[in-house]
């Protein structure tokens, strides 16, 4: 398995040792970034026998509106999306709406394809 924080890898690796039973093999547990498979905490393909996930957390700004040095809040991004969605009138809103939710569900399908 494999988890951003160090130390709940290291967690990890501490309850599945000691909770090991002769029917359970403990694979290995390391650090690695799920979100950016170019960063240097990749995690190798074909690593997973098993893949569970929590809450996969939505693109703030799914189509850099923003820019990418800009560090938005939630609010601020909330506050875009409904100006969007309600903006019915606006040709240019409702594609934007509409291409935004495209970008989040392609994020939530690459989450999935990971865990297969």
């Amino acid at each position: 398995g494999n988890d951003y924080l160090q130390e709940s890898v290291d967690v990890a690796n501490r309850l599945l040792t000691q909770e090991a039973q002769p029917w359970f093999h403990k694979g290995q547990f390391c650090q690695g970034d799920s979100t950016n498979l170019t960063s240097t905490l990749v995690v190798p393909n074909n690593t997973f026998d098993m893949a569970y996930t929590g809450f996969i957390d939505p693109l703030l700004d799914p189509l850099d509106l923003f820019g990418t040095q800009s560090q938005i809040s939630i609010r601020q991004a909330e506050q875009m999306i409904e100006h969007l969605c309600l903006s019915t009138e606006n040709p240019l809103h409702v594609k934007l709406a509409q291409l935004s939710q495209e970008r989040q569900e392609e994020w939530h399908a690459k989450w999935v394809t990971e865990l297969l």
